[in-house]
C-alpha cells in the first residue's frame, strides 16, 4: 500500500513538473492568457498561477483537445466576453424565476465545475443548486467547426441525491425537467448572441465524464434526444434556433402530452430570450438579424411566468 501511494505521488510530481515546463516554454502565450482572464485585477501578473489561467493544462472541455487548443479556447472566450457582453463574471444574473420565488435559473462564472467551461447556468431551488450546465464560447475553428463562433457545452449534470427534488420541480414546471430548462436557457442565450452552432461531446471524450465519479449523464442519449447531428471525433452539433414543433409527427403513447410539452418548451425558451434582451447582458450581437420576442410572457403558462432580476 505504501509503495502504491509513493508511486501515485511520483506520478503526480512528474505531471506537475511537466505542466511547469510547458508553461515556461510557452511563457509569452501564458502571460497573454493571464492578462485577459484577470484583466479586471489591479495587478494581473499576481494571478500568474490562478486556476482560471492554468486549467487548460488539465482535462479541460474535451479529452481529444490538445493543451494549446484548450488555452486558445479560454482566450477566445474571454475575448468574446470583453467585446460582446456586459457580463461581470463575479455577478449572478437571474434569467428566470418561478412565481413562488423558490426556483430560479442563474448565469454566472463557472465555479461548480471549472474544467467544464467558463460560464454556467445553474438551476437553484431555495438557493440550493440542483443542476448545472457549463459552457464556453469560442471560435469555431478551435473545435473543428466552420463557424465564426460556437458555444461548447462541457457538462450538464445534477447534484447527487436530488432525484425526489428533481421530480417535484419538473412537476411544478409542466413536466419540463431542470436539465431541459437549463438546456433551453442555453439555446436561448446562443440565439440572442447570434451563435449558430452548439457543440457537445460524447461520454468518451467528455471532460465531465472523465474527472467526476458522480456523473451519470448519458451524453450520447441526451444529444440524440435533442436531434443533434453526430460530428467528427465524438462531437454532436446542434442549431440552437431549432425546436421540435408541436405539429411535427409524434411517436409516443400520449401524443397530446408530447405536443403540449413541445409548445411549453418553445414558449419558455422565447421568454428567456426576452429576459436576456431586457437584462442587456449582450452588449453587441454577432448577428444583427437575431430576433427577440416582443412579449414572451403573453402566451406562457401562468405557472411558468416570472420576472427578470439582476
Amino acid at each position: 500500500m505504501i509503495f502504491v501511494d509513493r508511486k501515485i505521488q511520483l506520478n503526480l510530481l512528474i505531471k506537475r513538473l511537466g505542466k511547469i515546463i510547458y508553461v515556461m516554454k510557452q511563457l509569452r502565450e501564458h502571460v497573454k492568457l493571464v492578462n485577459i482572464v484577470y484583466k479586471n485585477d489591479k495587478v494581473p501578473y499576481f494571478r500568474f498561477t490562478g486556476v482560471n489561467a492554468r486549467k487548460y493544462l488539465d482535462e479541460y472541455i474535451a479529452l481529444n483537445l490538445d493543451t494549446c487548443t484548450r488555452r486558445e479556447i479560454i482566450y477566445s472566450h474571454h475575448e468574446w466576453m470583453r467585446d460582446c457582453t456586459t457580463l461581470v463574471v463575479e455577478d449572478n444574473t437571474v434569467l428566470w424565476k418561478n412565481p413562488g420565488g423558490d426556483q430560479c435559473i442563474v448565469l454566472r462564472k463557472a465555479s461548480l465545475a471549472p474544467l467544464e467551461g467558463e460560464l454556467e447556468f445553474v438551476f437553484q431551488v431555495r438557493d440550493v443548486s440542483i443542476c448545472t450546465l457549463s459552457f464556453v464560447v469560442c471560435r469555431g475553428d478551435l473545435v473543428g467547426i466552420r463557424k465564426k463562433l460556437v458555444l461548447v457545452i462541457g457538462g450538464l449534470q445534477g447534484r447527487p441525491n436530488t432525484a425526489s427534488i428533481l421530480r417535484e420541480v419538473s412537476k411544478s414546471n409542466r413536466e419540463i425537467s431542470p436539465a431541459d430548462m437549463l438546456f433551453l436557457a442555453c439555446k436561448a442565450f446562443a440565439v440572442e448572441a447570434g451563435i449558430k452552432q452548439i457543440v457537445g461531446y460524447s461520454a468518451e471524450f467528455n471532460s465531465a465524464s472523465s474527472h467526476s465519479t458522480l456523473v451519470t449523464m448519458d451524453y450520447g442519449g441526451f444529444w440524440a434526444a435533442n436531434n443533434a447531428i453526430a460530428g467528427n471525433e465524438g462531437q454532436y452539433l446542434l442549431d440552437p434556433s431549432l425546436e421540435k414543433d408541436p405539429g411535427d409527427p409524434v411517436f409516443s403513447s400520449n401524443p397530446s402530452r408530447t405536443r403540449r410539452k413541445r409548445r411549453d418548451k418553445i414558449l419558455f425558451k422565447e421568454q428567456v430570450m426576452g429576459n436576456i434582451s431586457r437584462a442587456r447582458i449582450l452588449a453587441a450581437r454577432m448577428n444583427d438579424n437575431s430576433q427577440t420576442v416582443a412579449n414572451p410572457e403573453r402566451s406562457l403558462p401562468r405557472s411558468m411566468q416570472h420576472g427578470t432580476h439582476r
